[in-house]
């Protein structure tokens, strides 16, 4: 089976007929049970097309905001623009109503379309867009936004690229239930699934309720293939029955490498089926190494099976990508490579990852970074200072932690308070140490190794 490109814009009625040609999956919504088979999925989304073109004018140039994440609705949207030629933006919709804003400020989409409505913005084209089919916004939307460019040209190598890695048949019948604003949950667990699959199954989250007939779920849908990050298997693993499904295949998780005794924990609940630790980074469309855990053998942070790219080590060890398929650049922002390669802030040694120097939090697979995250604080007007660092957590992988300096007459409620009520739950941080001083080392500098150091040094104190 091969990929279909993006269709050319012959007219809208080449693009129609050759939409209806397409073998796409059937795919279900499973909190509401809402299916669509193949042909009216195809249907659904050739209808959308002729509403986008009719109706709101809509040509390549223009780019959609997209706040109806993980639902049908969603990828008829979505692959209703991609057909078109025109840009989709997803939004985490958890984020603060001002950072949505912002990005609406910033991108100036021609509408946004939620699950209640479509609101008309912006009429201006953008020739920069001209051969985007997606922005992903990543954490920069607490400060300036930060906007992955993927190309229609790179979109559909990466789909290549992975139906070359990831044998058809462990996709027969998949699930996803990760987000689909960022690259894990749209690109890979999604649209690939969805151009090799036969059935694709979407859930808003993986709760509680979902966790706890979880392994009814996977059985009786027979399903073959679902993608996670270790917050999902500390609910699957203590509300979700011991998997009896023999269908199950192929599991990723993705985040920061497993430790081994949730790795081993999660071994045993699969049984017979495969399990990949994946990695992988935005700017390069999600997925690009991964490796096979079984329980004899673990290596922590052993990655050496990387996809289809091209790789080195910076003199610091940081590890630096290039391929293909890779993005764009970061919309309206001019450096993001360097000599063509991606500097992805992991710290390698012999494929170990062994640290990060990017002042980077990969919370539930959502890298935030923290030079924005303190930006984002000091704009509470309470603080002197601020400095965040990521914090060891067996549910979210990685959660936030943050040393703060109050003004005078301040108080860490006030603080509080204002994290909750401008900030989205991503980025609220689970650690507030108060103190008179940043640590810093003899140099009178910073780093997340010696903020994690001190962060340790007072917990254990305590």
């Amino acid at each position: 089976m091969c990929v279909p490109g993006i269709l050319k814009m012959k007219s809208i009625k080449n693009n129609l007929t050759e939409v209806s040609t397409l073998s796409l999956s059937s795919i279900s919504e499973v909190e509401s049970g809402k299916t669509f088979s193949s042909n009216v999925f195809k249907a659904a989304i050739t209808d959308r097309m002729k509403i986008f073109n009719e109706t709101y004018q809509l040509v390549p140039g223009h780019c959609v905001i997209l706040l109806n994440n993980n639902s049908i609705e969603f990828f008829v949207d979505f692959l209703a623009l991609y057909f078109l030629g025109i840009t989709s933006i997803p939004l985490d919709t958890n984020l603060h109503n001002d950072d949505i804003e912002r990005v609406i400020d910033f991108a100036k989409p021609a509408l946004v379309i939620s699950h209640e409505n479509i609101v008309t913005k912006f009429k201006d084209l953008q020739k920069d867009l001209m051969d985007i089919a997606l922005i992903l916004f990543t954490s920069g939307t607490t400060g300036t936004p930060k906007g992955v460019l993927v190309s229609k040209e790179a979109l559909n190598l990466k789909m290549e690229v992975l139906n070359r890695q990831i044998p058809a048949s462990d996709m027969t019948s998949s699930l996803c239930f990760l987000p689909t604003f960022f690259g894990h949950g749209l690109i890979c667990n999604s649209l690939f699934p969805i151009f090799y699959g036969k059935h694709f199954f979407i859930a808003k989250k993986m709760s509680i309720e979902f966790a706890s007939d979880f392994s009814d779920f996977l059985t009786n849908n027979k399903i073959n293939f679902f993608s996670s990050v270790p917050s999902h298997w500390e609910l699957i693993l203590e509300f979700s029955s011991e998997k009896t499904s023999t269908s199950l295949k192929r599991v990723h998780c993705a985040s920061a490498p497993l430790k081994k005794d949730k790795a081993k924990k999660i071994i045993n609940w699969l049984g017979n089926s495969s399990f990949y630790d994946i990695y992988g980074a935005t700017e390069m469309l999600g997925w690009f190494g991964s490796r096979k855990l079984q329980n004899t053998i673990i290596d922590e942070c052993q990655f050496s099976d990387f996809w289809e790219i091209e790789y080195k080590y910076s003199d610091e060890k940081e590890l630096l990508v290039k391929s293909k398929y890779m993005f764009k650049g970061y919309w309206k922002q001019e450096e993001s490579t360097i000599d063509g390669y991606f500097n992805t802030g992991d710290l390698f040694d012999n494929s170990k990852l062994i640290g990060r120097s990017k002042n980077i939090i990969n919370k539930n697979g959502i890298k935030i970074n923290t030079d924005e995250l303190n930006s984002a604080f000091l704009k509470s007007g309470f603080l002197i200072e601020a400095a965040s660092f990521p914090i060891e957590d067996n549910f979210k992988g990685e959660d936030i932690g943050v040393f703060i300096i109050l003004k005078e007459n301040s108080k860490i409620e006030d603080f509080k308070t204002y994290c909750r009520d401008n900030l989205s739950a991503n980025h609220y941080p689970a650690k507030i140490l108060v103190v008179d001083k940043i640590p810093t080392n003899s140099r009178n500098k910073t780093s997340l190794s010696l903020l994690k150091s001190a962060f340790r040094d007072m917990h254990d104190k305590r």
